[in-house]
Parts: C-alpha cells; sequence; structure tokens
C-alpha cells in the first residue's frame, strides 16, 4: 500500500507486487492518481490465512475447555504481520460476518450458539501495546505485535452501500469481525441473539489503512459478541501526524473524515451480557466514529485522538439491520477519558430506551474547542442523554450542537461539569446577562444559585436541557405583577433561565458550586 498516492477520497492505493526488479524497485497493480515521491509505502506478505486457522483451531479449543488463545508473537521493530483478504460473510453455509478475520460461533456440531457454555476467545500480542504514537513520529503506531490491513472502499457510496460488502450489505466491516446486526446478531426483540463468547483483544495493535474521507475498515466489530474485554490494546489507521514538522501528516484536518462512516471499534451491542471492559485502549485516529461504547461499557483508561467523533455513546443502532435495534436501558461508565484532535468530543447515537439514555458517566480530559453532537444530527440523541461528565484540559465553553434536521431539539440532558472552574461568589460578568421575557443560558457550566429581589416580574422559568438552542422552558415560580420577594433560583450547568414581566429583579448574588 502507498498512502497518499491516490489524490483524494480513498487516499491509499493498494494492491499486489507483481514483479521484483532490486531492493528498491518492484512492479505492482496499484493504480495511483497522484503522482510524488517520498510517500509512506508499506508492504508483506498476506497472513490472513494462516490467522484465520489459528482462530479456529484455538476456538475448536475453546469450545473443549472454555478459553482458548491465539497468540501474535512480536516482530522486529517497524515489521508488522499483513491482514490482506477480502471481507467474507460466511462461515462456510451461512451469512453471518463482514469482516477480513472471523471470529466463529460458540456452535458444538448443531446446538444454538446462545445455549452453550460460554467461551472466551484471547487474541493477545507479546506486551503492552496501549499507548499513543509520539506526535512527531513519521511512522504509523505500529507495536511489537500489529496486524496492518489492507482494503478500503474506493467511494462513500461503496461503504455506505454500492459495494457487496458495504455497511447497507453486511454491516459494519472489520479487520477482526463478530456475527453482524446485518445478518441478525446483537438485535432482536425482546433478547437480542448474540454468539455466547468473550473476546478478549490484548496487548497488540489493529491498523487499517488509511483514508482521508474515513473510508476505512473497522478493527474491529464485536457487535454480535456477547462480552469484549479489551486490554494494553491500541488501534487507528496508518497515518502520521507530524504536528511540529509543518503539521503535515494526515490529521491536520480531522473534518475530512466526516465524509465517510468508518467506525474504528464497535463493542457489543446493547443488551449484552454487561461484561464490556476498556482498559488502557488508545484509539490513535483516522475514523469518523472512533469508539461506539454500547451500554454495560466500563473504562479505565481510554484515549482518543485525531477522528471526526470522538465516543460515540450508543442510545440505539443496529449495526445495518433493517430492525431490531435493542434501546439502552443500562449506564456505561469511564473513569478517565482523554479525547484530543477530534471536532466533536461526544457524538450520541440514538436515544435509549423510551426515550431515556445511553445514560453515560465520563471524567474527560480534553483539548480545543469541546463540542458534542448526535446522530442523526436532530438533537433527540442529545436531548435523551443522560448522566454526568465532567471536563478537565480545555478551558473552552462546551459547545452543544442540536442538530438541523426534521424535529430537532435544542439541548442535552447530559449534566456537563466544567471542573476548570473554580466554585464560590461570581460576579455579574460570570452570571447570566439577564434581559426580561427572554431566556438566556449559564455559560461558566458548573451548578448556580442566584439570588434575586424587587424588579417587576410575572413568572420565572427554567430549562430541564442544557445548552444549545433555546429549549423548552418549565415554569418554577408565578405571582401577579410586582416586585419579587428575595428568592434564590437553582441552576444546573448550561441551563437556561427566563424572567417574564417589565423590569428585570436585581441580582443579589450569584454563587457557583
Amino acid at each position: 500500500m502507498v498512502k497518499n498516492a491516490i489524490t483524494l477520497g480513498q487516499t491509499t492505493a493498494f494492491g499486489k507486487i507483481t514483479g521484483y526488479t532490486s531492493p528498491t524497485q518492484v512492479t505492482t497493480n496499484l493504480n495511483p492518481t497522484a503522482t510524488a515521491s517520498g510517500l509512506q509505502v508499506l508492504w508483506a506478505t498476506d497472513d490472513t490465512a494462516a490467522f484465520q486457522a489459528a482462530i479456529a483451531d484455538a476456538n475448536a479449543y475453546a469450545l473443549l475447555h472454555a478459553i482458548g488463545e491465539i497468540f501474535i508473537p512480536a516482530a522486529p521493530a517497524g515489521l508488522f504481520y499483513g491482514i490482506g483478504g477480502a471481507l467474507t460473510f460466511t462461515d462456510g453455509v451461512n451469512s453471518i460476518y463482514n469482516s477480513q478475520l472471523t471470529i466463529p460461533l460458540n456452535l458444538a456440531t448443531s446446538v444454538n450458539s446462545a445455549t452453550n457454555a460460554g467461551v472466551t476467545l484471547v487474541f493477545r500480542g507479546a506486551g503492552d501495546s496501549g499507548q499513543t504514537r509520539f506526535w512527531n513520529q513519521q511512522a504509523p503506531a505500529i507495536s511489537a505485535s500489529t496486524l496492518i490491513s489492507f482494503g478500503a472502499f474506493s467511494s462513500q457510496a461503496a461503504q455506505a452501500t454500492t459495494d457487496p460488502h458495504s455497511i447497507a450489505n453486511g454491516g459494519n466491516p472489520g479487520v477482526i469481525g463478530g456475527p453482524t446486526g446485518k445478518f441478525g446478531y446483537g438485535v432482536g426483540t425482546p433478547t437480542p441473539a448474540y454468539t455466547n463468547t468473550c473476546v478478549v483483544l490484548q496487548d497488540f495493535t489493529i491498523l487499517t489503512t488509511h483514508s482521508n474521507s474515513g473510508w476505512t475498515f473497522s478493527a474491529a466489530n464485536l457487535f454480535g459478541c456477547a462480552r469484549a474485554h479489551l486490554r494494553n490494546f491500541s488501534y487507528g489507521t496508518t497515518g502520521v501526524i507530524e504536528l511540529y514538522n509543518g503539521n503535515s501528516g494526515d490529521f491536520n484536518n480531522v473534518t475530512t473524515f466526516s465524509g465517510g462512516a468508518s467506525i474504528g471499534l464497535l463493542m457489543p451491542a446493547n443488551g449484552n451480557n454487561a461484561s464490556n471492559y476498556v482498559s488502557n485502549v488508545v484509539s490513535n485516529g483516522g475514523y469518523t466514529y472512533a469508539f461506539l461504547s454500547n451500554e454495560h461499557t466500563v473504562g479505565n483508561g481510554l484515549t482518543i485522538l485525531y477522528s471526526w467523533s470522538g465516543l460515540c455513546p450508543v442510545g440505539s443502532y443496529a449495526d445495518a439491520a433493517s430492525s431490531g435495534a435493542v434501546s439502552a436501558l443500562h449506564a456505561s461508565y469511564f473513569d478517565q477519558v482523554c479525547i484530543e484532535a477530534c471536532t466533536y468530543h461526544i457524538n450520541v447515537f440514538g436515544a435509549g430506551a423510551a426515550g431515556i439514555g445511553p445514560i453515560v458517566n465520563i471524567r474527560m480530559d480534553t483539548e480545543g474547542t469541546v463540542q458534542f453532537r448526535d446522530n442523526p444530527n436532530n438533537g433527540s440523541g442529545l436531548s435523551a442523554a443522560r448522566g454526568e461528565i465532567h471536563l478537565y484540559g480545555s478551558p473552552s465553553t462546551p459547545v452543544i450542537a442540536v442538530g438541523t434536521g426534521t424535529g430537532a431539539t435544542g439541548g442535552t440532558g447530559f449534566r456537563i461539569t466544567k471542573d476548570v472552574t473554580l466554585s464560590g461568589p461570581a460576579t455579574l460578568t460570570t452570571s447570566p446577562a439577564l434581559a426580561i421575557n427572554t431566556a438566556v443560558q449559564t455559560t461558566n457550566w458548573r451548578p448556580m444559585t442566584l439570588t434575586l429581589s424587587g424588579g417587576t416580574v410575572t413568572n420565572i422559568s427554567i430549562s430541564t436541557l442544557a445548552g444549545g438552542t433555546t429549549p423548552t422552558m418549565t415554569s418554577i415560580y408565578s405571582q401577579a405583577s410586582g416586585a419579587l420577594p428575595l428568592m434564590q433560583v437553582r441552576l444546573g450547568p448550561g441551563q437556561w433561565l427566563e424572567i417574564d414581566g417589565t423590569v428585570l429583579p436585581t441580582v443579589v448574588s450569584c454563587v457557583l458550586d
């Protein structure tokens, strides 16, 4: 593969070496559209068949012993294992997957996979790979044990619908994948179908082909697996940063990844077996959506870099299934998430059960402007979202992008607190700039007690949602037109306040919690 050999879109040209001339010259069947020198070139023998055979052997062993392991030995520095096989649908009989390496069903003879005793299938490398790449290195984020996938889509349409292995035709394509939602796994009501397997990704790295438009594959699609444990694991594309070399790398404008629909890593679907653990995991970037987090996901040390959308809590998502998406009922928790260099730090996928959720509690360390949005960009996921998000790092004011779609709603149900802001008395310049008969938002993103008195007032209303555009207001106090008695109003971070009447009351004090 030759990165940036294609001018736009797919960006990376990949194919086969068809002839050898010398240590510095080969003939290939690539079809580059750019004329350039000094480009990143990666080459490998195709280890897809060997890895798939190892997976089959480990799974057969696991069916007899409850656990099986695929060990990925350390390679010499800078070397890796190439995965160049085509995406495959079948297990030899049925269409189940859409990945280069498939995780077999936990299936003994003809017994249903969901009724068998659970098995654990471990993919383990030689050592700790949960590391970020250094920001000025000119090589991809290769660890001691690294799989690099050779494959991407040729266009946005191919990724979405027109390719036989598009998302619409098979679910999200992955380097490693279990059964997908498109083929009936991770979906279904009242009980979704899963393979009764715990997939462990530990101590190794998966890199996918870099595409500036986000047309690459997922590192792993675990949507139809019952459980997943990720430890000391990293993934990303073959891009590089070169931050202090003129910012000349592949991530200087992550907005371009919004031209696709790539999901870096997809956790087991909502309704899973409540055993989703993420410990020291790094997404080194290059995706439209870096990490899709379904319910029951518990994270300890997750780092997400250089993608259009970083952490994507899932309220409802079906992995291309036409129906049967399970809506989130349970919560997720991340005790330390570092999200940097992403256009959107949080992107909520749909609303949860009964229009409430996803419920996510996060301590989030950030840089840059902190932005929230939802998919499909109509505000419904943000307004349904619940839980607490504590912000560290960036002093910026959070931006709640409420969407422009049909039925767009304003604000979010997340309680977002800026922990870099001091609590205590606040001056009038940091309290809301009140205006009579107009809803105004608190912008310091901490809980606030506002003491008011006087003026000529008829009604006081506050919002349920925070941020965004002016949301629905709910009256908390009304009176005949006249002076407001000494009154304290409690406002959550980013909530809105409206005072109706003819003369604004005096702000006696403003205290932040």
